[in-house]
Protein backbone atom coordinates (compact mmCIF):
# COMPACT_ATOMS: atom_id res chain seq x y z
CA UNK A 1 0.00 0.00 0.00
CA UNK A 2 1.78 3.13 -1.35
CA UNK A 3 1.10 6.64 0.47
CA UNK A 4 1.82 10.38 -1.05
CA UNK A 5 2.17 13.25 1.20
CA UNK A 6 -1.14 14.72 0.76
CA UNK A 7 -2.73 11.51 1.84
CA UNK A 8 -0.43 10.68 5.34
CA UNK A 9 -1.38 14.46 6.11
CA UNK A 10 -5.37 13.42 5.87
CA UNK A 11 -4.44 10.34 7.88
CA UNK A 12 -2.77 12.18 10.29
CA UNK A 13 -5.66 14.40 10.77
CA UNK A 14 -7.81 11.71 11.11
CA UNK A 15 -5.88 9.72 13.90
CA UNK A 16 -4.30 13.10 15.50
CA UNK A 17 -5.43 11.80 18.96
CA UNK A 18 -3.00 8.89 18.40
CA UNK A 19 -0.46 10.18 17.37
CA UNK A 20 -0.52 13.08 20.21
CA UNK A 21 -1.76 10.56 23.02
CA UNK A 22 1.43 8.23 22.32
CA UNK A 23 4.08 10.65 22.80
CA UNK A 24 2.25 12.11 25.81
CA UNK A 25 2.50 8.68 27.61
CA UNK A 26 5.88 7.73 26.81
CA UNK A 27 6.93 11.06 27.97
CA UNK A 28 4.96 10.73 31.46
CA UNK A 29 6.11 7.38 31.46
CA UNK A 30 10.15 8.14 31.24
CA UNK A 31 9.69 11.22 33.47
CA UNK A 32 7.58 9.10 35.97
CA UNK A 33 10.56 6.55 36.33
CA UNK A 34 13.49 9.11 36.70
CA UNK A 35 11.07 10.79 39.25
CA UNK A 36 10.81 7.23 41.30
CA UNK A 37 14.29 6.05 40.74
CA UNK A 38 15.43 9.58 42.39
CA UNK A 39 12.80 9.00 44.67
CA UNK A 40 13.37 5.43 45.88
CA UNK A 41 17.11 4.77 45.81
CA UNK A 42 20.49 6.75 47.01
CA UNK A 43 20.39 10.30 45.04
CA UNK A 44 23.67 9.49 42.95
CA UNK A 45 26.01 11.93 41.37
CA UNK A 46 27.49 11.49 38.08
CA UNK A 47 31.40 12.40 37.41
CA UNK A 48 33.04 11.70 33.76
CA UNK A 49 36.39 11.89 32.92
CA UNK A 50 38.28 11.61 29.90
CA UNK A 51 41.72 9.47 29.39
CA UNK A 52 43.79 9.70 26.17
CA UNK A 53 44.64 6.06 24.64
CA UNK A 54 48.48 5.68 23.26
CA UNK A 55 49.02 2.75 22.13
CA UNK A 56 52.30 3.32 20.19
CA UNK A 57 54.28 5.31 22.84
CA UNK A 58 57.52 3.71 23.91
CA UNK A 59 59.44 0.87 22.18
CA UNK A 60 57.39 -2.07 23.17
CA UNK A 61 53.51 -1.12 23.36
CA UNK A 62 50.94 -3.56 24.35
CA UNK A 63 48.84 -4.84 21.48
CA UNK A 64 45.44 -3.64 23.03
CA UNK A 65 42.52 -2.36 21.11
CA UNK A 66 40.99 1.69 21.98
CA UNK A 67 37.98 -1.18 23.14
CA UNK A 68 39.85 -3.31 25.15
CA UNK A 69 41.05 -0.19 27.31
CA UNK A 70 37.31 0.63 28.03
CA UNK A 71 37.01 -2.68 28.85
CA UNK A 72 39.74 -2.93 31.00
CA UNK A 73 38.33 -0.06 33.03
CA UNK A 74 35.74 -1.79 34.23
CA UNK A 75 37.67 -4.90 34.95
CA UNK A 76 37.84 -6.38 38.70
CA UNK A 77 41.59 -5.97 38.83
CA UNK A 78 41.30 -2.06 37.97
CA UNK A 79 38.49 -1.75 40.37
CA UNK A 80 40.05 -3.59 42.86
CA UNK A 81 42.97 -0.40 42.45
CA UNK A 82 40.15 2.11 42.85
CA UNK A 83 38.55 0.51 45.52
CA UNK A 84 42.08 0.01 47.81
CA UNK A 85 43.31 3.20 47.28
CA UNK A 86 40.29 5.35 48.22
CA UNK A 87 38.99 3.15 50.75
CA UNK A 88 35.45 2.36 48.87
CA UNK A 89 32.72 0.70 51.32
CA UNK A 90 31.18 -1.08 48.69
CA UNK A 91 33.88 -3.10 47.36
CA UNK A 92 34.62 -4.35 43.98
CA UNK A 93 30.88 -5.85 42.90
CA UNK A 94 29.31 -2.29 44.15
CA UNK A 95 31.70 -0.30 42.61
CA UNK A 96 31.61 -2.35 39.05
CA UNK A 97 27.55 -1.73 38.84
CA UNK A 98 28.53 2.34 38.99
CA UNK A 99 31.44 2.78 36.76
CA UNK A 100 30.65 2.49 32.87
CA UNK A 101 33.15 3.61 30.00
CA UNK A 102 32.88 3.65 26.24
CA UNK A 103 35.01 5.34 23.70
CA UNK A 104 34.58 8.83 22.58
CA UNK A 105 33.05 8.56 18.89
CA UNK A 106 33.78 11.45 15.75
CA UNK A 107 31.27 13.21 13.59
CA UNK A 108 31.43 10.14 11.79
CA UNK A 109 30.53 7.60 14.58
CA UNK A 110 34.27 6.11 14.24
CA UNK A 111 36.02 5.87 18.27
CA UNK A 112 39.14 8.49 18.36
CA UNK A 113 41.79 7.29 20.86
CA UNK A 114 39.32 9.04 24.16
CA UNK A 115 38.04 7.14 26.32
CA UNK A 116 35.19 8.45 28.61
CA UNK A 117 34.66 7.12 32.24
CA UNK A 118 31.53 7.77 34.32
CA UNK A 119 31.45 7.06 38.28
CA UNK A 120 28.24 7.80 39.96
CA UNK A 121 28.33 8.18 43.82
CA UNK A 122 26.06 9.06 46.67
CA UNK A 123 29.24 11.90 47.33
CA UNK A 124 29.91 13.95 44.40
CA UNK A 125 33.54 14.58 45.36
CA UNK A 126 34.06 11.10 45.96
CA UNK A 127 32.44 10.27 42.56
CA UNK A 128 34.95 12.55 40.64
CA UNK A 129 38.07 10.31 42.96
CA UNK A 130 36.51 7.53 41.56
CA UNK A 131 36.65 8.37 37.92
CA UNK A 132 39.85 10.24 38.51
CA UNK A 133 41.31 6.76 39.98
CA UNK A 134 39.98 4.55 37.62
CA UNK A 135 42.05 5.98 34.98
CA UNK A 136 45.63 6.57 37.45
CA UNK A 137 44.24 2.26 37.94
CA UNK A 138 44.39 1.41 34.46
CA UNK A 139 48.13 3.37 33.83
CA UNK A 140 49.01 1.47 36.68
CA UNK A 141 47.50 -2.19 35.89
CA UNK A 142 49.29 -1.34 32.42
CA UNK A 143 52.60 -0.32 34.38
CA UNK A 144 52.32 -3.43 36.15
CA UNK A 145 51.72 -5.46 33.35
CA UNK A 146 54.66 -4.30 31.88
CA UNK A 147 57.28 -4.31 34.63
CA UNK A 148 56.05 -8.02 35.15
CA UNK A 149 56.87 -8.59 31.40
CA UNK A 150 60.38 -7.13 31.78
CA UNK A 151 61.31 -9.42 35.18
CA UNK A 152 60.18 -12.45 33.23
CA UNK A 153 62.43 -11.68 30.18
CA UNK A 154 65.17 -10.44 32.77
CA UNK A 155 65.29 -13.70 34.46
CA UNK A 156 65.33 -15.57 31.25
CA UNK A 157 68.88 -13.49 30.58
CA UNK A 158 70.23 -13.59 33.30
CA UNK A 159 69.66 -17.46 33.07
CA UNK A 160 71.03 -17.54 29.70
CA UNK A 161 74.31 -15.52 30.43
CA UNK A 162 74.63 -17.56 33.60
CA UNK A 163 74.70 -20.84 30.80
CA UNK A 164 76.58 -18.83 28.56
CA UNK A 165 79.60 -18.57 31.52
CA UNK A 166 79.67 -21.93 32.26
CA UNK A 167 79.91 -23.01 28.68
CA UNK A 168 83.15 -20.11 28.81
CA UNK A 169 84.71 -21.80 31.50
CA UNK A 170 84.18 -25.16 30.49
CA UNK A 171 85.54 -24.02 26.98
CA UNK A 172 88.90 -22.80 28.64
CA UNK A 173 89.12 -25.24 30.63
CA UNK A 174 89.45 -26.86 27.53
CA UNK A 175 91.73 -25.04 25.94
CA UNK A 176 94.42 -24.89 28.64
CA UNK A 177 94.11 -28.33 28.81
CA UNK A 178 94.97 -29.08 25.61
CA UNK A 179 97.50 -26.75 25.66
CA UNK A 180 99.63 -28.73 28.27
CA UNK A 181 99.35 -32.16 26.37
CA UNK A 182 102.59 -33.29 25.12
CA UNK A 183 101.75 -33.81 21.60
CA UNK A 184 100.31 -30.40 21.26
CA UNK A 185 102.04 -29.04 18.78
CA UNK A 186 100.73 -31.85 16.17
CA UNK A 187 98.70 -30.77 13.80
CA UNK A 188 95.53 -32.60 14.91
CA UNK A 189 96.17 -31.29 18.35
CA UNK A 190 96.38 -27.50 16.56
CA UNK A 191 92.93 -27.91 14.90
CA UNK A 192 91.09 -28.92 17.68
CA UNK A 193 92.45 -26.15 19.61
CA UNK A 194 91.27 -23.63 16.89
CA UNK A 195 87.86 -25.23 16.80
CA UNK A 196 87.76 -24.47 20.64
CA UNK A 197 88.50 -20.74 20.44
CA UNK A 198 86.02 -20.27 17.37
CA UNK A 199 83.70 -21.35 20.31
CA UNK A 200 84.95 -19.43 23.17
CA UNK A 201 84.58 -16.08 21.04
CA UNK A 202 80.87 -17.18 19.78
CA UNK A 203 80.38 -17.41 23.64
CA UNK A 204 81.93 -14.32 24.77
CA UNK A 205 79.57 -12.15 21.85
CA UNK A 206 76.31 -14.18 22.80
CA UNK A 207 77.49 -13.49 26.50
CA UNK A 208 78.23 -9.35 25.51
CA UNK A 209 75.03 -9.40 23.28
CA UNK A 210 72.63 -10.52 26.52
CA UNK A 211 74.04 -8.15 28.68
CA UNK A 212 74.06 -5.35 26.56
CA UNK A 213 69.96 -6.48 26.32
CA UNK A 214 69.89 -6.70 29.90
CA UNK A 215 71.07 -3.06 30.59
CA UNK A 216 68.19 -1.63 27.67
CA UNK A 217 65.67 -3.64 29.56
CA UNK A 218 66.85 -2.12 33.09
CA UNK A 219 67.01 1.26 31.28
CA UNK A 220 63.32 1.05 29.63
CA UNK A 221 61.97 -0.52 32.98
CA UNK A 222 63.38 2.89 34.48
CA UNK A 223 61.60 5.07 31.81
CA UNK A 224 58.37 2.74 31.41
CA UNK A 225 55.89 4.90 29.15
CA UNK A 226 52.64 5.54 30.32
CA UNK A 227 49.94 4.20 27.73
CA UNK A 228 46.99 6.48 28.99
CA UNK A 229 46.69 10.26 30.23
CA UNK A 230 44.13 11.72 32.09
CA UNK A 231 43.69 14.62 29.64
CA UNK A 232 39.80 15.77 31.03
CA UNK A 233 39.88 15.08 34.47
CA UNK A 234 36.10 14.73 36.45
CA UNK A 235 35.08 17.55 38.81
CA UNK A 236 32.47 17.08 41.37
CA UNK A 237 29.15 17.46 39.83
CA UNK A 238 26.57 19.81 41.00
CA UNK A 239 23.34 17.79 40.45
CA UNK A 240 22.04 14.27 40.49
CA UNK A 241 22.35 11.49 37.89
CA UNK A 242 18.39 11.10 38.16
CA UNK A 243 18.00 15.07 37.42
CA UNK A 244 20.44 15.42 34.67
CA UNK A 245 18.79 12.12 33.37
CA UNK A 246 15.60 13.91 33.13
CA UNK A 247 15.87 15.00 29.45
CA UNK A 248 15.62 11.07 28.10
CA UNK A 249 11.77 12.13 28.43
CA UNK A 250 12.05 13.81 25.42
CA UNK A 251 13.60 10.62 23.37
CA UNK A 252 10.86 8.69 25.18
CA UNK A 253 8.60 10.72 23.62
CA UNK A 254 9.91 10.78 20.29
CA UNK A 255 9.90 7.13 20.41
CA UNK A 256 6.36 7.24 20.99
CA UNK A 257 5.56 9.10 18.10
CA UNK A 258 7.37 6.71 15.73
CA UNK A 259 5.74 3.81 17.31
CA UNK A 260 2.36 5.79 16.90
CA UNK A 261 3.20 6.36 13.48
CA UNK A 262 3.85 3.03 12.34
CA UNK A 263 0.71 1.95 14.63
CA UNK A 264 -1.31 4.46 12.47
CA UNK A 265 0.06 2.98 9.04
CA UNK A 266 -0.80 -0.63 10.46
CA UNK A 267 -4.44 0.47 11.01
CA UNK A 268 -4.75 2.36 7.59
CA UNK A 269 -3.50 -0.71 5.61
CA UNK A 270 -5.29 -3.05 7.76
CA UNK A 271 -8.72 -0.98 7.12
CA UNK A 272 -11.62 -2.60 5.05
CA UNK A 273 -14.19 0.64 5.05
CA UNK A 274 -15.02 2.25 2.33
CA UNK A 275 -13.47 5.58 1.75
CA UNK A 276 -12.59 8.23 -0.80
CA UNK A 277 -10.27 6.48 -2.52
CA UNK A 278 -12.26 3.33 -2.54
CA UNK A 279 -12.70 2.05 -6.37
CA UNK A 280 -16.19 1.65 -6.40
CA UNK A 281 -16.69 1.01 -10.39
CA UNK A 282 -14.50 -1.97 -9.80
CA UNK A 283 -17.08 -3.36 -6.86
CA UNK A 284 -20.23 -2.14 -7.72
CA UNK A 285 -19.70 -1.64 -11.83
CA UNK A 286 -21.42 1.55 -11.22
CA UNK A 287 -19.51 4.62 -10.08
CA UNK A 288 -19.59 7.10 -7.31
CA UNK A 289 -22.04 9.62 -7.48
CA UNK A 290 -21.50 12.18 -4.29
CA UNK A 291 -19.83 12.44 -1.53
CA UNK A 292 -22.15 13.54 1.31
CA UNK A 293 -20.43 15.19 4.53
CA UNK A 294 -21.67 14.98 7.79
CA UNK A 295 -24.43 17.64 8.29
CA UNK A 296 -24.33 19.43 11.57
CA UNK A 297 -27.39 19.60 14.37
CA UNK A 298 -28.98 16.73 12.99
CA UNK A 299 -31.95 15.60 15.11
CA UNK A 300 -33.86 12.30 15.03
CA UNK A 301 -37.44 13.08 12.48
CA UNK A 302 -38.09 16.45 10.98
CA UNK A 303 -34.44 17.84 11.98
CA UNK A 304 -32.95 15.39 9.55
CA UNK A 305 -34.05 17.20 6.18
CA UNK A 306 -30.77 19.40 5.78
CA UNK A 307 -31.91 20.56 2.56
CA UNK A 308 -34.39 22.51 4.13
CA UNK A 309 -32.93 23.45 7.36
CA UNK A 310 -29.90 24.01 6.11
CA UNK A 311 -29.61 25.11 2.48
CA UNK A 312 -26.24 26.32 2.24
CA UNK A 313 -24.43 23.54 3.95
CA UNK A 314 -21.98 21.49 1.96
CA UNK A 315 -24.10 18.31 3.26
CA UNK A 316 -27.26 19.87 1.44
CA UNK A 317 -24.93 20.77 -1.60
CA UNK A 318 -24.02 17.15 -2.04
CA UNK A 319 -27.11 15.99 -2.41
CA UNK A 320 -28.20 18.61 -4.95
CA UNK A 321 -24.64 17.35 -6.62
CA UNK A 322 -26.10 14.15 -6.64
CA UNK A 323 -29.43 15.63 -8.33
CA UNK A 324 -27.33 16.91 -11.00
CA UNK A 325 -24.81 13.71 -11.35
CA UNK A 326 -28.56 11.83 -11.91
CA UNK A 327 -28.97 14.03 -14.60
CA UNK A 328 -26.33 12.89 -16.38
CA UNK A 329 -25.91 9.60 -16.43
CA UNK A 330 -29.64 9.24 -16.90
CA UNK A 331 -27.91 10.10 -20.46
CA UNK A 332 -27.95 6.46 -21.09
CA UNK A 333 -31.81 5.80 -20.62
CA UNK A 334 -34.46 6.84 -18.76
CA UNK A 335 -34.87 5.49 -15.40
CA UNK A 336 -38.17 6.57 -13.19
CA UNK A 337 -37.88 4.15 -10.16
CA UNK A 338 -35.27 3.93 -7.71
CA UNK A 339 -34.27 2.13 -4.82
CA UNK A 340 -32.39 3.27 -1.97
CA UNK A 341 -30.34 1.15 -0.29
CA UNK A 342 -27.60 -0.10 1.62
CA UNK A 343 -25.32 -3.02 2.86
CA UNK A 344 -26.04 -2.81 6.42
CA UNK A 345 -28.25 -0.51 9.06
CA UNK A 346 -26.72 2.80 9.83
CA UNK A 347 -25.34 3.81 6.70
CA UNK A 348 -27.75 6.62 6.52
CA UNK A 349 -30.32 5.91 3.39
CA UNK A 350 -33.19 6.62 5.00
CA UNK A 351 -32.03 10.10 5.28
CA UNK A 352 -29.99 10.68 1.73
CA UNK A 353 -33.66 9.77 0.41
CA UNK A 354 -35.50 12.04 2.35
CA UNK A 355 -33.01 14.81 1.33
CA UNK A 356 -32.84 13.83 -2.42
CA UNK A 357 -36.53 14.17 -2.90
CA UNK A 358 -36.68 17.23 -0.94
CA UNK A 359 -33.71 18.53 -3.59
CA UNK A 360 -35.45 17.25 -6.96
CA UNK A 361 -38.76 18.31 -6.07
CA UNK A 362 -37.40 21.56 -5.58
CA UNK A 363 -36.00 21.60 -8.72
CA UNK A 364 -39.61 20.95 -10.28
CA UNK A 365 -39.65 17.36 -10.54
CA UNK A 366 -42.94 15.73 -9.77
CA UNK A 367 -41.26 13.22 -7.03
CA UNK A 368 -42.88 10.88 -4.79
CA UNK A 369 -41.06 8.94 -2.07
CA UNK A 370 -42.32 5.68 -0.56
CA UNK A 371 -41.15 4.08 2.54
CA UNK A 372 -40.69 0.09 1.58
CA UNK A 373 -39.10 -0.33 5.09
CA UNK A 374 -41.85 -1.57 6.21
CA UNK A 375 -40.18 -3.28 9.22
CA UNK A 376 -38.83 -0.24 11.02
CA UNK A 377 -40.67 2.77 9.09
CA UNK A 378 -39.13 6.22 9.35
CA UNK A 379 -39.98 8.33 6.59
CA UNK A 380 -43.25 9.43 8.29
CA UNK A 381 -41.53 10.62 11.50
CA UNK A 382 -38.71 12.66 9.42
CA UNK A 383 -41.96 14.51 7.51
CA UNK A 384 -44.18 14.87 10.51
CA UNK A 385 -47.11 12.83 9.09
CA UNK A 386 -49.17 10.09 10.60
CA UNK A 387 -48.65 6.30 9.81
CA UNK A 388 -51.82 4.85 9.74
CA UNK A 389 -52.38 3.97 6.14
CA UNK A 390 -49.46 3.63 3.73
CA UNK A 391 -47.58 1.01 1.55
CA UNK A 392 -48.98 -1.82 3.09
CA UNK A 393 -52.69 -0.66 2.74
CA UNK A 394 -52.47 -0.76 -0.80
CA UNK A 395 -50.56 -4.07 -1.33
CA UNK A 396 -52.93 -5.80 0.78
CA UNK A 397 -55.94 -4.62 -0.49
CA UNK A 398 -55.37 -4.06 -3.83
CA UNK A 399 -58.02 -2.03 -4.44
CA UNK A 400 -57.14 1.54 -3.36
CA UNK A 401 -55.88 4.47 -5.43
CA UNK A 402 -52.36 5.60 -4.26
CA UNK A 403 -53.76 9.13 -3.70
CA UNK A 404 -55.45 7.82 -1.10
CA UNK A 405 -53.11 7.29 1.34
CA UNK A 406 -50.11 9.82 -0.99
CA UNK A 407 -49.59 12.73 1.56
CA UNK A 408 -48.33 15.82 -0.08
CA UNK A 409 -45.86 17.65 1.54
CA UNK A 410 -46.63 21.00 2.60
CA UNK A 411 -42.97 22.54 3.03
CA UNK A 412 -41.88 21.34 -0.25
CA UNK A 413 -43.95 21.97 -3.76
CA UNK A 414 -43.67 18.39 -5.77
CA UNK A 415 -42.77 16.29 -3.84
CA UNK A 416 -45.56 13.36 -2.51
CA UNK A 417 -44.98 10.94 0.27
CA UNK A 418 -46.20 7.65 0.58
CA UNK A 419 -45.94 6.15 4.37
CA UNK A 420 -44.99 2.41 4.99
CA UNK A 421 -48.33 1.99 6.82
CA UNK A 422 -49.17 -0.45 9.59
CA UNK A 423 -46.65 -2.99 9.95
CA UNK A 424 -47.10 -6.53 8.62
CA UNK A 425 -46.32 -9.96 9.91
CA UNK A 426 -44.94 -10.96 6.52
CA UNK A 427 -42.84 -7.90 5.03
CA UNK A 428 -40.96 -10.30 2.55
CA UNK A 429 -43.61 -11.90 1.09
CA UNK A 430 -45.87 -8.37 0.95
CA UNK A 431 -43.53 -6.63 -1.05
CA UNK A 432 -43.18 -9.89 -3.48
CA UNK A 433 -46.56 -9.65 -4.39
CA UNK A 434 -47.82 -8.72 -8.43
CA UNK A 435 -49.62 -5.63 -6.66
CA UNK A 436 -45.78 -3.91 -6.11
CA UNK A 437 -44.68 -3.59 -9.60
CA UNK A 438 -48.55 -2.65 -10.56
CA UNK A 439 -48.41 0.15 -7.70
CA UNK A 440 -45.20 1.63 -9.11
CA UNK A 441 -46.55 1.76 -12.85
CA UNK A 442 -49.87 3.64 -11.35
CA UNK A 443 -47.16 5.92 -9.30
CA UNK A 444 -45.04 6.21 -12.68
CA UNK A 445 -47.84 7.23 -15.06
CA UNK A 446 -48.36 10.87 -12.70
CA UNK A 447 -44.79 11.05 -11.20
CA UNK A 448 -41.15 12.02 -12.95
CA UNK A 449 -39.74 9.99 -10.73
CA UNK A 450 -39.99 7.55 -8.03
CA UNK A 451 -37.62 7.20 -5.01
CA UNK A 452 -38.15 3.75 -2.29
CA UNK A 453 -36.53 3.57 0.47
CA UNK A 454 -35.90 -0.28 1.55
CA UNK A 455 -33.95 -1.60 4.24
CA UNK A 456 -30.38 -3.02 4.17
CA UNK A 457 -29.95 -5.45 1.04
CA UNK A 458 -27.49 -7.79 3.80
CA UNK A 459 -30.10 -7.23 6.99
CA UNK A 460 -33.23 -8.83 5.31
CA UNK A 461 -34.62 -9.76 1.82
CA UNK A 462 -36.98 -7.21 1.51
CA UNK A 463 -34.80 -4.56 -0.37
CA UNK A 464 -34.56 -7.29 -3.39
CA UNK A 465 -37.98 -8.19 -3.44
CA UNK A 466 -38.60 -4.78 -4.17
CA UNK A 467 -35.18 -3.92 -6.05
CA UNK A 468 -36.57 -6.65 -8.42
CA UNK A 469 -39.68 -3.93 -9.43
CA UNK A 470 -37.53 -0.98 -10.00
CA UNK A 471 -35.48 0.44 -12.93
CA UNK A 472 -32.13 1.18 -10.63
CA UNK A 473 -31.07 1.01 -7.21
CA UNK A 474 -28.15 3.37 -5.58
CA UNK A 475 -26.29 2.16 -3.07
CA UNK A 476 -25.63 4.20 0.34
CA UNK A 477 -22.07 3.10 2.27
CA UNK A 478 -20.83 5.38 5.50
CA UNK A 479 -17.49 6.39 5.09
CA UNK A 480 -14.62 4.81 7.50
CA UNK A 481 -17.51 2.49 8.53
CA UNK A 482 -19.40 0.17 5.33
CA UNK A 483 -16.96 -2.88 4.89
CA UNK A 484 -15.59 -3.24 1.49
CA UNK A 485 -16.68 -7.20 1.87
CA UNK A 486 -19.94 -5.95 2.91
CA UNK A 487 -20.57 -3.70 0.13
CA UNK A 488 -19.11 -6.61 -1.74
CA UNK A 489 -21.87 -9.06 -0.87
CA UNK A 490 -24.86 -6.60 -1.31
CA UNK A 491 -23.52 -5.90 -4.62
CA UNK A 492 -23.64 -10.02 -5.69
CA UNK A 493 -26.96 -10.06 -3.86
CA UNK A 494 -28.61 -7.61 -5.78
CA UNK A 495 -26.63 -8.68 -9.02
CA UNK A 496 -28.18 -12.59 -8.20
CA UNK A 497 -31.40 -10.91 -9.14
CA UNK A 498 -30.55 -8.97 -12.25
CA UNK A 499 -31.07 -5.82 -10.65
CA UNK A 500 -29.36 -2.22 -12.12
CA UNK A 501 -27.16 -0.74 -9.81
CA UNK A 502 -27.18 3.23 -10.83
CA UNK A 503 -23.93 4.29 -8.50
CA UNK A 504 -23.12 4.95 -5.22
CA UNK A 505 -23.49 7.22 -2.51
CA UNK A 506 -20.35 8.03 0.37
CA UNK A 507 -22.44 9.22 3.45
CA UNK A 508 -21.39 10.98 6.57
CA UNK A 509 -17.92 12.02 5.22
CA UNK A 510 -15.99 13.44 8.47
CA UNK A 511 -14.02 16.97 7.91
CA UNK A 512 -11.12 14.32 8.63
CA UNK A 513 -11.94 11.73 6.23
CA UNK A 514 -9.00 11.09 3.47
CA UNK A 515 -10.85 13.00 -0.10
CA UNK A 516 -13.25 15.37 1.79
CA UNK A 517 -11.22 18.89 1.23
CA UNK A 518 -10.60 18.22 -1.90
CA UNK A 519 -14.62 17.08 -3.23
CA UNK A 520 -15.79 20.23 -1.42
CA UNK A 521 -13.67 22.61 -3.99
CA UNK A 522 -15.61 20.82 -7.05
CA UNK A 523 -17.56 22.60 -8.55
CA UNK A 524 -20.91 21.05 -9.20
CA UNK A 525 -20.80 21.04 -13.19
CA UNK A 526 -17.58 19.08 -12.42
CA UNK A 527 -18.93 15.13 -12.71
CA UNK A 528 -16.04 11.98 -11.58
CA UNK A 529 -14.71 10.30 -14.38
CA UNK A 530 -15.80 6.61 -12.92
CA UNK A 531 -19.78 8.14 -13.07
CA UNK A 532 -19.23 10.08 -16.63
CA UNK A 533 -17.68 6.37 -17.90
CA UNK A 534 -20.45 4.40 -20.22
CA UNK A 535 -19.76 1.28 -17.29
CA UNK A 536 -21.04 2.90 -14.77
CA UNK A 537 -23.61 5.05 -15.51
CA UNK A 538 -27.42 3.87 -14.77
CA UNK A 539 -29.67 6.20 -13.41
CA UNK A 540 -32.98 8.25 -13.70
CA UNK A 541 -34.44 11.18 -16.17
CA UNK A 542 -34.87 14.10 -14.13
CA UNK A 543 -37.06 16.92 -15.19
CA UNK A 544 -36.25 20.01 -16.08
Amino acid sequence: MEFDLRQLFRIARRRWWLLLLAPLIAGLTARYVDTRRQSDGPSLYAARAVMLVEPNAGNDPPSYSLFTFSHLAQSKSVLAKVVDDLRLPNGVTGLASRVTSAPVLDNLERPTELVEIEAQDEDPQRAADIANGIIRAVGEYLADQQAARGRATRETIYQQMADLDQQIAETQQQIRTLQQAPNAGAPDAQTQLDLLNESLNRFRQAYLDLQAAAQQLDLSTTAAPSWVTLVDPADPPTETAATAGRSATIPAAFAGFVLAGALVLLLEFLDNTVKFGTNFPALTGAGLLSIIPRARNLRPGRGQLFVLDQPDAPAAEAIRRLRANLDFVSALGPVKSIAISSPGSGDGKTSVAANLAVAMAQAGIETVLIDANLRTPILHAVFAEPNNAGVTSLLVGGKASWHEVARPIAAVRHLTLITSGPVPVNPADLLSRDRLPALLAEIGAEADAILIDTPPVLAVSDALAVAAHVDGVILVCRSGRTRIDSLSQAVDALHHGVVRIIGTVLNLQTRHDEGYSSYRVRSERELPASVASPASTNSPRSAD
